[in-house]
């Protein structure tokens, strides 16, 4: 009988700690140098608080370290970041999406955005910033993508293109 308690409880804790042994979290972002003045000099003024706000519902949203969020990229696909935590189809999230879904219909946005597939940090940043006419050449030279920095992870250390996203 002591065997069936043992397995009851050992079944499950070697489950959970397969299950984060295999989630990658936020470490692809570890690596990456942080450029708020950069991502600052990309909007005006005016929207930029709105800009920063976008920034902090993604890191919100996947529990990444709030004072890393200027270390996103304008091209890191939403969807990659998604994959980063989850790379099994078959596991279990963390709402991540919804949450993410919410920050966007409390500010008056269409949630149903993110069911794009190659939505970026971009898209979600100049959407809520109110910036329709933004130049995303603009974001890309004002914020770099780090890949030539030798401090910085391997070139695929992060979720920047729709291929990573799947």
């Amino acid at each position: 009988m002591i065997y069936i308690y043992i397995i009851a409880i050992f079944v499950p804790v070697l489950i959970l700690l397969i299950w984060l042994s295999n989630r990658t979290g936020s470490q692809w972002l570890q690596g990456r140098n942080s450029h708020p003045k950069l991502w600052q000099c990309a909007f005006t003024d005016e929207a930029w608080p709105k800009a920063d706000e976008a920034l902090y519902w993604i890191c919100d949203s996947f529990s990444l370290p709030h004072g890393m969020r200027h270390a996103l990229r304008p091209s890191d696909v939403i969807l990659g970041i998604y994959r980063r935590y989850y790379p099994r189809p078959w596991m279990a999230d963390g709402m991540e999406y919804e949450e993410l879904a919410m920050h966007l219909e409390e500010a008056g946005h269409d949630p149903t955005i993110l069911n794009r597939s190659h939505l970026t940090v971009r898209d979600l940043v100049v959407l809520h910033a109110g910036c329709p006419g933004h130049n995303k050449e603009e974001t890309e030279q004002a914020v770099p993508s780090d890949r030539n920095n030798p401090s910085s992870h391997d070139p695929s250390d992060g979720p920047t293109t729709p291929a990573d996203a799947h």
